[in-house]
């Protein structure tokens, strides 16, 4: 979870804009800002990159952000890319059986 007020206060140290912040760390503005005000979780390497990106150093990054919640989100995001994975392999294994049935009944109707 990312602690907004910090978030927002070394923003302004910085003179830096959420669409500045976007544009360092690849995201849209309205991404950055939704996981600024907490709409949408942030991932423990996207911690990392505002962390790059405020100057944030190490011995202060549990007063941005809670790792707890940071590691959830990454769990959670991994879990995702797994019930993906899981499904192309279950459509590439239909695909090919599909393709293995049609040939076998081509090779049939030849006979």
């Amino acid at each position: 979870m990312i602690n907004t007020n910090k978030i927002k206060g070394r923003m302004a140290e910085l003179n830096l804009t959420q669409k500045d912040l976007a544009k360092a760390m690849g995201l849209s503005p309205s991404t950055i800002s939704q996981k600024i005000t907490g709409a949408r979780p942030v991932t423990l390497d996207e911690a990392e990159a505002f962390a790059s990106v405020l100057k944030i150093e190490n011995e202060q990054f549990s007063d941005f952000f809670s790792q707890n919640k940071l590691r959830s989100a990454k769990i959670d995001s991994s879990e995702r890319q797994v019930r993906k994975m899981k499904k192309v392999n279950i459509e590439i294994t239909i695909n090919k059986n599909f393709k293995e049935a049609a040939k076998k009944a081509k090779q049939k109707a030849k006979r």
